[in-house]
């Protein structure tokens, strides 16, 4: 298999449409340059009506469990929404509903 890695340098973020119970979500951006799963994220705060939701690639940080690389759009292989407690933070659990209508690659981040 051939991953197929897309170049997002023109861009500026990400925007999503979204709505969904309220708790900790973080929207992770893949690169193929990272081997040791220190991926790029940001925080995304959902709510329970439909809302558009801006992540500038700039607001994305690394999640320091690896080699620390500079930002680059130029090698994206995933972008993934995770609805996961933070490690040695105050937990929220329970069921939890996420709906997301579209993401899409955005010139200038809202």
């Amino acid at each position: 298999d051939r991953k197929v890695l897309v170049d997002a340098s023109p861009f500026g973020g990400l925007r999503l449409r979204a709505r969904g119970t309220k708790r900790p979500y973080t929207l992770t951006v893949q690169r193929e340059a990272v081997a040791d799963f220190n991926y790029f994220t940001a925080p995304i705060a959902i709510s329970e009506e439909w809302q558009e939701i801006s992540v500038p690639f700039a607001a994305l940080k690394q999640i320091g469990f690896g080699k620390p690389l500079p930002w680059s759009a130029g090698d994206l292989i995933g972008v993934n929404i995770e609805a996961r407690n933070a490690p040695m933070g105050t937990g929220v659990f329970g069921p939890f509903e996420l709906e997301i209508d579209w993401i899409r690659l955005e010139s200038e981040p809202r």
